[in-house]
């Protein structure tokens, strides 16, 4: 779940699927000069949509409690571990270039792929977690050298699929956890020589530097909940270039 607080004291939560769903829109139309066209289309933008998909039952049944729940970085990585491996194995079924891409994006929360640095420090672990996580990795590597066998992806293009997925996921998380109640931004690592900067301005604008959408401006509404009252509250963003 992403969880955001209001300067009104209200909490915002956002199912991880549905900012999933703005990573994948985003997909769709990437590929604006200077930035490439990722390939291939189809599978890289559905890899995007349904990379989150192994929360979707956990955030449904935090919802259905009716008390808050924890954000998606304090669930316990022996929970999250195995639930991303089986939603994993639900992608790929569906698609399994996704699931390739989908592999690689959960295993690199822990680990290294082409240099784009992991977002946790596995050695900071508790040990029970610190296990969880090995299983996980141990699987999703003999996944990954299964799939390349079967599909022979161009390395250069897979490996531009998972950067561009890194890029949209915290572009769709930065919308969804920063909302636009003040001025935010950021700039992002390093993809083939290219640094995308994004700054988010009230009511509803995220900017982007280079702008890498086929289509200006891009409008997008992301379901989310208000806690407590149960009412629906779209987070509505325009993207544009600047």
């Amino acid at each position: 779940m992403v969880i955001r607080e209001t300067a009104s004291g209200e909490v915002v939560l956002v199912r991880q699927d549905d900012h999933a769903r703005l990573s994948g829109r985003l997909a769709e139309l990437w590929g604006r000069p200077p930035w490439r066209v990722p390939a291939p289309r189809e599978g890289v933008a559905l890899g995007a949509s349904l990379h989150d998909l192994a929360w979707a039952g956990w955030d449904q049944a935090a919802i259905l409690s009716g008390t808050r729940p924890a954000p998606f970085y304090g669930v316990p990585r022996t929970v999250t571990a195995p639930m991303y491996r089986r939603g994993i194995d639900a992608v790929e079924r569906i698609d399994s270039f996704a699931g390739l891409i989908a592999s690689h994006h959960y295993s690199g929360l822990f680990a290294s792929y082409w240099g784009w640095e992991p977002l946790a420090d596995v050695t900071r672990m508790a040990p029970d977690d610190r296990d969880a996580v090995a299983a996980l990795l141990d699987h999703e590597r003999a996944r990954q050298v299964r799939l390349r066998a079967e599909l022979t992806p161009d390395d250069a293009e897979l490996e531009r699929a998972y950067k561009y997925l890194q890029l949209w996921d915290r572009i769709s998380l930065h919308v969804c956890g920063q909302g636009f109640a003040e001025p935010w931004g950021t700039e992002y690592p390093e993809i083939e020589g290219l640094r995308l900067r994004l700054r988010l301005e009230p009511p509803d604008r995220c900017l982007l530097d280079p702008y890498p959408l086929l289509v200006e401006p891009v409008t997008a509404v992301v379901p989310a909940l208000l806690l407590g009252s149960g009412g629906e509250h779209g987070i509505e963003v325009t993207f544009t270039s600047g």
